[in-house]
């Protein structure tokens, strides 16, 4: 429910160390941590109120050999997406990323992409951080061929749409937490997004059931969470509410919420007023985010206020 940016600590952690280091932070939070509380017990609230300089000290009290961090080398941030046909660092050999829109494969659809892995790769499935699949090992030969696979009609290794770049938790079909389905209304609602805006840069839009944030909201550019909430008539009603500007670029920031309230129906117009906006006045090359960060969160509750405006008073969400 309360998200934290995680902390860097200046240590480097080869492969054998790795059983060695997790039993220790386990054991300092088993003997610190606020495990009585419902609320905090979680190793971020430890670490929040030590600071990271003490938890790593902490550590090196038991494993006193650790190397420090050095240099990182990590350039930008895709947000876990590995989408589209690339070359892996193994010469000859390439990765498919495959989006999967929602997360959802029926039986026959994934049985066609292990098929694949068998006939051209090494027999083997990736998943990326957004529940899109990988099929690694293409020998540079073989692309043609992949590429030509009737699966591929129905699931795209292209990625431009941002069907492609969207992710959503179970929802309340299979998690009693959810105020609010979200895999059902998903793919409807992004397809009908794509239908009437087109982006080089597609917008990332996570869908989430409830405030624990398992589609990881809170750094999406347009974060959509489901609540609990009643119409103008007093009767209950799932719910949507909408924010902007999430991303772990330059340190990393979280989306900001927005006022308003949105059923399933009203997604699509809350929603495509802000991608409206985006399409319009974007800059060349611009990103979702970048164009967030030089304007400010009011012109966007402008956008969302004017889109209420605009719905009919009775059908308005409280």
């Amino acid at each position: 429910m309360k998200p934290y940016l995680g902390l860097a600590s200046n240590i480097f952690v080869t492969a054998d160390q790795v059983p060695d280091l997790a039993e220790v932070v386990v054991q300092l939070y088993r003997d610190n941590g606020y495990r009585r509380s419902r609320g905090k017990a979680r190793l971020k609230f430890l670490i929040q109120d030590w600071g990271i300089a003490k938890f790593e000290a902490k550590i090196r009290e038991q494993l006193p050999d650790l190397q420090t961090a050095g240099q990182s080398l990590v350039k930008g941030w895709t947000n876990g997406t590995a989408l589209g046909l690339h070359p892996q660092k193994q010469a000859g050999y390439y990765y498919v990323g495959v989006s999967i829109p929602a997360g959802r494969l029926k039986a026959d659809q994934f049985q066609a992409f292990v098929d694949l892995a068998r006939q051209y790769g090494r027999d083997e499935l990736r998943f990326d951080h957004s529940q899109n699949l990988i099929i690694p090992w293409i020998k540079a030969v073989d692309l043609p061929a992949v590429k030509a696979a009737a699966i591929f009609k129905d699931f795209s290794y292209q990625p431009q749409k941002l069907i492609d770049f969207g992710t959503t938790c179970t929802g309340a079909e299979y998690c009693n937490l959810a105020n609010a389905h979200t895999k059902e209304i998903f793919k409807p609602l992004l397809a009908q997004l794509d239908a009437k805006f087109q982006f080089e840069q597609p917008p990332h839009i996570t869908l989430t059931g409830c405030g624990n944030g398992c589609a990881h909201r809170s750094i999406a550019d347009i974060g959509i969470e489901g609540i609990h909430a009643k119409t103008a008539a007093g009767d209950r009603v799932e719910a949507y509410k909408l924010s902007v500007g999430g991303s772990l670029l330059k340190g990393g920031h979280f989306n900001e919420l927005l006022k308003g309230k949105f059923t399933k129906d009203q997604l699509p117009g809350a929603v495509g007023a802000i991608l409206q906006d985006y399409q319009a006045h974007q800059a060349a090359g611009e990103t979702f985010y970048t164009y967030f960060s030089r304007l400010d969160l009011a012109h966007f509750q402008t956008l969302l206020d004017d889109h209420l405006a605009s719905l009919n008073p009775e059908e308005v969400i409280v």
